[in-house]
């Protein structure tokens, strides 16, 4: 009806009505089009109407799309099909119909409906889109890269199945979380990434570089560095905005991990010194700014040796561990517990006053005293020595600080062990270590500068047919040539492990004049040279001296070397294999300061030594005290009995050199005898007299 037609010429769509009943031979015609179908083609009714639909079919059109058209028409059924129709003009489309059978009142189908649309512009994106997607695939295979693609204009959004992967989503629910795609970015990131992209979008900034988390489909995070350009048309203006996502969870939890190793120790998992060292600065600047107080507690644990000597490092290793994890319970959650080195710790506690630092501390050194080692049947206890220090802003640098608790923890050590000292600025015994760590610096400048000096000291023999022999002694010189005595320098060296470098100049130095005087070196029995407990633990120290031994061509009769009592006690095991080792030299051993220890007797048999030096205390007194004098002839007897000779220190006169005559002792050694003079003055004196003799 006419009311029909002008309604389907209203319409925007392209409306065509085809007789349902095929004249064989011809096929279906048209038998009407409305007015858009005729301006869209370019077509008029006469060119239309009476052929069939095949006419507007274009050649490049898959034949396949026509199999279901034909069933549906066939059937009577509704359908919906894509073709590539012609223009007028020669020109082709992409048009999108859907035809409609139409029946009569009778119900019998008697026409088709088509209605159809231009659609070229959409097939053209989506060709451009499985092209963009063949590419971006291509350019990106292999790698773990998403890409993205938002159109600024259309609001449309391209994401690489790679992109996908990565979170994955199936496409279906992509559009879902992009209406809300901050949902899937960690609250964190959130502010900070979006405002990078508005610094990015408005021209605040050239590019887009980002790293932050997107949630995963199944919960977890995912880290992303993100990339991104504008593209800009030609007034500037962008229009869309392409970049890359890749996932760097792996380099990310591999930084994670490195972190967390330099910043903690591998045995035990506590904080190590680095980071420590690191948190007690940022506790002095507050101490400084913010007039907060903490506290710093240093830790060195008594007697660990005594469990590595017996059961080895692996045991060692156990109980650092297990008391790590016992240190742990005490302090309290914020502060922070270190491992320093070796059997060292720390412990930082932020906001709190030296009083209930030392509550803690003492509830610290109380677990440790109560703790029992068990490893394979043994049982060991083991206690701490603690040093307390104020964190106020007093101690300016971290050295400073550090240095106070180190001293602090020693002086605890000094004073008997297994107990806490705090740090205090009038303390005496804490400036007496000070002072011995000022010591450190200038011994270990005076030996790069060559300042130091042998000395000797006679060692008489007390009977008429025996040669008396020297014991070498080291000076130190000030930097204006002046003498400093033993006692300022050698505790410090033995205390700080420096004084091993000092065995090694004084029998370097020492080997090196004895060389160069032949006739000295002829006239003498042999020299002494003093060997800390230090240099025996050293691993490479007995190598160094067979080395001088080549080097020099001495022979190693002309050597004694004197260990300390004390010294061999605490290296046993070590003092018994150096002397075996270098006796296979010739060399001689004296054990020096003899009666010191409290269980001297029992060691001697472990010690091949030649000479036992009595200790001073007791013959400086032997002339008023029954008791040292009993004890001196005590060790001589004693001595000789091992097949050993004696030797008295501290021979101050004549009546101590008279009694120990009468107790039988072998030599005697001190300033009634003979006072320490330069080594190099006792060389030209004795080649004086031989050549006077001759």
């Amino acid at each position: 009806s006419a009311w029909v037609e002008k309604c389907l010429n209203n319409l925007n769509d392209m409306i065509i009505v085809t007789e349902a009943d095929a004249t064989p031979g011809v096929g279906y015609k048209i038998l009407w089009a409305n007015e858009v179908f005729y301006n869209f083609t370019g077509y008029s009714p006469a060119e239309v109407i009476g052929n069939t639909p095949q006419m507007l079919h274009g050649p490049l059109t898959d034949k396949s799309v026509y199999a279901p058209m034909k069933k549906a028409l066939k059937n009577w059924e509704f359908c919906r099909v894509e073709t590539l129709n012609y223009k007028k003009d020669g020109t082709t489309f992409w048009n999108e119909f859907v035809v409609t059978p139409i029946a009569n009142e009778e119900g019998r189908y008697t026409h088709w409906i088509s209605v159809q649309r231009d659609v070229t512009e959409r097939k053209r994106l989506e060709g451009m889109a499985k092209h963009n997607e063949e590419r971006y695939q291509l350019a990106f295979k292999g790698a773990n890269v998403g890409l993205w693609d938002w159109n600024i204009i259309t609001d449309e959004v391209y994401y690489s199945p790679i992109w996908k992967s990565m979170l994955g989503y199936e496409d279906h629910e992509i559009p879902h979380l992009l209406s809300e795609w901050t949902r899937l970015m960690h609250p964190d990131d959130v502010e900070p990434s979006l405002s990078k992209a508005d610094d990015f979008i408005h021209h605040r900034t050239d590019k887009y570089e980002f790293e932050f988390r997107l949630q995963h489909k199944q919960g977890h995070y995912v880290d992303i560095l993100s990339h991104a350009f504008a593209v800009k048309d030609d007034s500037g203006n962008i229009t869309r905005l392409v970049g890359t996502h890749v996932d760097v969870t792996a380099r990310k939890l591999a930084e994670k991990k490195l972190n967390y190793e330099s910043t903690h120790d591998k045995l035990t998992g506590l904080v190590n010194r680095r980071e420590f060292e690191r948190r007690a600065e940022r506790l002095l600047n507050s101490a400084v700014a913010e007039q907060n107080e903490h506290a710093l507690c240093y830790m060195d644990l008594d007697q660990f040796k005594v469990v590595n000597d017996t059961c080895g490092h692996i045991a060692g290793d156990e109980l650092l561990a297990q008391l790590s994890g016992l240190l742990q319970k005490v302090i309290r959650d914020r502060d922070t517990l270190a491992r320093l080195g070796g059997d060292e710790f720390g412990v930082l506690m932020e906001h709190c006053s030296i009083e209930h630092a030392h509550r803690v501390a003492s509830a610290i050194q109380t677990a440790i005293q109560d703790y029992q080692f068990i490893w394979e049947g043994h049982s060991f206890r083991v206690s701490v020595s603690i040093g307390l220090v104020p964190i106020t802003g007093a101690d300016s640098t971290l050295t400073d600080l550090l240095k106070d608790a180190d001293a602090a923890c020693y002086t605890a050590k000094d004073y008997g062990r297994n107990r806490v000292h705090v740090y205090r600025i009038d303390d005496e015994a804490l400036s007496q270590r000070h002072g011995e760590m000022q010591w450190v610096n200038q011994i270990q400048r005076a030996l790069v500068e060559n300042r130091f000096s042998l000395y000797a000291q006679s060692i008489q023999s007390l009977e008429q047919n025996s040669a008396g022999h020297y014991e070498l002694l080291v000076r130190m010189l000030d930097e204006k040539g002046g003498l400093i005595p033993p006692g300022a320098f050698l505790p410090a060296a033995e205390r700080y492990n420096v004084i091993t470098h000092l065995d090694r100049w004084v029998i370097e130095n020492a080997f090196q004049q004895l060389t160069q005087n032949p006739v000295f070196l002829d006239s003498i029995d042999f020299v002494s040279i003093n060997l800390s407990g230090q240099s025996l633990s050293d691993a490479t120290f007995m190598d160094f001296v067979e080395q001088q031994f080549k080097q020099h061509d001495i022979i190693g009769s002309k050597i004694c070397f004197e260990i300390t009592e004390t010294a061999a006690i605490s290296n046993l095991n070590m003092a018994e294999n150096f002397i075996l080792n270098l006796k296979k030299l010739g060399c001689i051993f004296a054990l020096d300061d003899f009666g010191s220890g409290l269980s001297s007797y029992g060691y001697l048999k472990h010690l091949p030594v030649d000479f036992l030096k009595i200790d001073c205390l007791f013959v400086k007194d032997m002339l008023h005290d029954k008791i040292d004098r009993a004890m001196v002839k005590s060790i001589n007897e004693i001595g000789h009995v091992m097949g050993m000779k004696t030797i008295a220190e501290f021979v101050e006169n004549e009546e101590i050199k008279s009694m120990l005559v009468d107790i039988g002792v072998n030599y005697g050694q001190g300033y009634g005898i003979h006072k320490p003079q330069p080594f190099v003055e006792v060389l030209s004196q004795d080649v004086s007299t031989k050549r006077a003799s001759a």
